[in-house]
């Protein structure tokens, strides 16, 4: 139970989002941005964000009851925005192969409407999503998956899909505002 929670910070503080099996970038679209290196701190948790080179991000986040999280984090260029794009690190090696093989690292991503003093990201509203795949259940691939789904389309379909939604009104919902409290690099 600890992992599932601890799963679930860094949406929560940028806000909930739609999962994928792909990514959301390729290796053509991947941008630098220096700017989202360091330590934020919002509604309680921290996030930690180190670069161990110029296109990938690792980020720790910890809550108030001081429960961790460790992703792995891309940025993408797409529809003009810059969109973070992060998997779940590997699980603990004392886990087990054949536990640790169940599980698939599933992609989540935010649109950054803001990364200076304060880092601010939108996702796409799940609700709307899942509406518009009641109602035309080809508008994006997907596998429904108890009461919910995953994206299963391929990278360049989902970025297509992505950037049509994000135009649409009220798609994209604002996270949690977080505030840069040390830059490092």
């Amino acid at each position: 139970m600890r992992r599932r929670v601890a799963l679930h910070l860094l949406p929560l503080a940028l806000g909930a989002c739609v999962q994928s099996v792909n990514p959301l970038y390729t290796d053509a679209t991947l941008v630098s941005l220096p700017d989202l290196v360091g330590t934020w701190v919002g509604s309680g948790d921290v996030l930690v964000v180190t670069a161990p080179d110029s296109l990938t991000y690792r980020l720790a986040m910890m809550d108030e009851q001081g429960e961790a999280s460790l992703w792995i984090g891309h940025v993408t260029s797409l529809g003009g925005r810059n969109w973070l794009d992060v998997v779940p690190d590997e699980l603990p090696d004392d886990w087990g192969d054949a536990y640790r093989a169940s599980f698939m690292p599933l992609h989540q991503f935010w649109a950054l409407q803001r990364v200076d003093s304060v880092l601010l990201g939108a996702a796409i509203v799940y609700d709307s999503l899942k509406a518009a795949l009641e109602r035309d259940p080809s508008t994006v691939l997907h596998a429904e998956v108890g009461d919910g789904f995953v994206l299963t389309a391929a990278t360049t379909a989902l970025r297509a899909f992505v950037e049509t939604a994000a135009r649409r009104p009220g798609w994209l919902k604002d996270g949690d505002r977080m505030r840069r409290v040390s830059r490092f690099r």
